[in-house]
């Protein structure tokens, strides 16, 4: 029987079987890619508060913040699609032990009316939580809840026969991708040139850090592929752990020396990527055209999306370590979203008083591993005391009511 040690790639059980016999196959790596992208976030957001809390003071210059700005820009190029693309992934497991209903319901009542809770009651300023990311979900799950259930009513706007021609054709794949990677290209050309192809609502729920040139569409692109997994691993990624980890490290290499040198050759490009403080809120593109800092940009944006997250899924998809269960740290991650930024917080503000510890840099690395260690102390407690279980409960009253 399926557990918590089947292989990734283990035997498959086909879903109605799946779900008779109560198999849950845990998919270790998608564990721990969550866990890393979740300690990603934190550093993320330590970084973006530190910097931001920086720009106030009379210390400030541009060399105390320019690792932290382009670390911030790299993120978000890479960081959310990362946790969408596992989102994704963890819809096509779920749908293959579950009904679309109650995956609805389940998606509704375990995400959805926490978000809603703490979009209500939690606090406002400079800790937005996953309330951005989880509204974002919520519309792709439920656009492809939606796109199935027409499918199975009117077949011919089911995907299933493009599904079949595109399952055995690694020709149809590559070209899905280089229209993808085209279509990435084409919203960072637009947004560069002042067209604002960022929707309103992705700009409006996003105040704390201004989205990434390639948003809603990298998101977008990175669920379809969690979904699609089983393609994705087949003709795209990397099968070779030391390949793929040489890939990921020379590209993020190359991507923070490229984007460092050429902020440094086109000052518009650094006033472009450096932080803003909370009055000026997101920047567009400064100074577009058919110049050096533009081409640079709107091809930097769209390659490192892409071969960071292939290299970095690959990476997880492959290496031994990364397909090992990491314990129970790794298998909650969710409380860690919401409460993280009052750990790093506090820190932040603590650290800011000592003059020893007031370089920026410096700051977030303390602030970050404060948040890291907090939360999932908190998390972890939280599993100690049977938090899940009483949430479970909760959730089955509800479902049994609606």
């Amino acid at each position: 029987m399926a557990g918590e040690r089947t292989p990734l790639l283990g035997v498959p059980v086909p879903g109605p079987i799946a779900g008779a016999l109560g198999i849950v196959q845990r998919i270790h790596f998608l564990d721990n890619i969550r866990t890393i992208l979740t300690i990603f976030l934190v550093f993320h957001h330590a970084a973006i508060y530190v910097a931001r809390s920086s720009l106030s003071t009379p210390y400030y210059n541009k060399s105390d913040l320019l690792p932290l700005s382009l670390f911030i820009v790299f993120n978000k190029a890479t960081l959310y699609g990362a946790f969408f693309f596992a989102s994704g992934y963890s819809i096509h497991l779920s749908l293959k032990t579950k009904s679309d209903l109650a995956f609805f319901v389940s998606r509704t009542l375990k995400t959805g009316l926490p978000t809603l809770l703490y979009h209500e009651f939690g606090p406002r300023r400079k800790i937005e939580g996953p309330v951005p990311y989880v509204v974002t979900l919520l519309i792709l799950d439920y656009a492809y809840l939606i796109s199935r259930w027409l499918g199975s009513k009117w077949s011919f706007v089911s995907f299933r026969r493009l599904e079949t021609r595109i399952k055995d054709s690694r020709a149809w794949v590559m070209t899905i991708v280089i229209f993808s990677f085209a279509l990435v290209t084409g919203i960072t050309v637009g947004n560069c040139f002042g067209l604002r192809l960022i929707p309103f609502i992705v700009r409006r729920y996003y105040p704390f850090e201004f989205p990434g040139f390639g948003a809603p569409v990298t998101y977008i692109i990175a669920y379809i592929a969690g979904i699609n997994f089983p393609l994705f691993n087949r003709y795209i990624l990397i099968p070779r752990p030391s390949v793929a980890v040489g890939l990921l490290v020379v590209s993020e290499l190359a991507a923070d020396l490229s984007l460092g040198i050429a902020q440094d050759h086109w000052k518009k490009l650094w006033y472009f990527i450096r932080v803003t403080s909370d009055s000026e809120g997101g920047r567009w593109f400064i100074d577009p055209g058919f110049n050096g800092h533009t081409i640079f940009f709107t091809l930097w944006n769209p390659l490192v999306f892409y071969l960071i997250s292939i290299s970095f899924v690959s990476t997880f998809a492959s290496a031994s370590f990364t397909r090992k269960d990491w314990g129970r740290w790794s298998r909650h991650t969710y409380i860690q979203t919401f409460i993280h930024m009052v750990p790093v917080i506090y820190t932040s503000r603590f650290l800011a008083g000592h003059s020893s510890v007031q370089h920026p840099i410096v700051n977030t690395v303390l602030s970050g591993t404060a948040g890291v260690i907090g939360s999932w102390a908190i998390s972890l407690l939280y599993v100690y005391l049977g938090g899940p279980a009483l949430i479970q409960k909760i959730y089955d009253r509800l479902r049994r009511a609606t």
